[in-house]
């Protein structure tokens, strides 16, 4: 049996991945706030609230146990955007 050493084994978790490796997806989700909602929806298209405790409510359904997470801009405030238009 083949025994790694400490430093081989930082050696492989710190080695960067190939640089032709691509993503087969993009799977990601936007989050709503219910003001953000009302602010998109016209007449025509209403867009729904989508707030992280519905997403984990979805997520739980789909009985998925990982994911990523990047966090979004908190500093872009609905009022501003409502007072610009």
């Amino acid at each position: 049996m083949m025994e790694m050493t400490l430093a081989a084994a930082i050696e492989v978790v710190l080695a960067a991945p190939p640089s032709n490796v691509v993503p087969a997806a993009d799977h990601h989700q936007h989050l709503f706030s219910p003001a953000l909602a009302e602010l998109l929806s016209t007449p025509e298209r209403t867009f729904p609230p989508l707030t992280a405790k519905d997403l984990i409510a979805h997520l739980d359904a789909a009985a998925i146990e990982r994911l990523g997470w990047l966090p979004g801009r908190p500093s872009i405030r609905i009022a501003s955007a409502r007072s610009a238009g």
